[in-house]
């Protein structure tokens, strides 16, 4: 699901970059770019609805909600449910994904930039998987 979440959000991007510099010739350019935009939007949606059920789901085991606790223990499969800032790394995984590709569309000329946004957006992912450790298989958290 978080790759075809990040493929849409890549040509959204693009439709974006299309707005701003062409004109549309066609209505199935208008139609199509405009789809693809409302996707893109849609998809801003999908880190903090997983940001909320990380939330519902420590606090169901928290409180031993057995009917919540079924509902959402496959989105955090392998994942350490002991700290609610380990259940966010779906969170943390597709906000990077995303600053990446949004990187690499609106900068496409400046690689410095891309550079060093890559590195500390890396540095910050490993700082959370150092912190957070969010797998319950050891080697996976490295």
């Amino acid at each position: 699901m978080a790759e075809s979440c990040l493929e849409l959000g890549f040509w959204c991007g693009i439709c974006i970059k299309l707005m701003e510099t062409e004109r549309f010739s066609s209505v199935s350019e208008v139609l199509s770019s405009s789809l693809v935009f409302f996707f893109g939007i849609c998809l801003i949606f999908v880190p903090i609805y997983q940001f909320v059920v990380g939330i519902l789901f420590y606090k169901a085991i928290k409180n031993n909600n057995e009917a919540r606790i079924k509902k959402f223990e496959e989105l955090f499969e392998g994942k350490r449910t002991s700290s609610m800032f380990a259940l966010q790394y779906n969170v943390i995984f597709l906000m990077r994904r995303y600053s990446l590709i949004f990187m690499l569309i609106l900068y496409p000329n400046n690689a410095l930039t891309q550079i060093f946004g890559t590195m500390y957006l890396s540095v910050f992912t490993l700082a959370y998987l150092a912190h957070a450790r969010p797998f319950i298989e050891p080697k996976m958290n490295y």
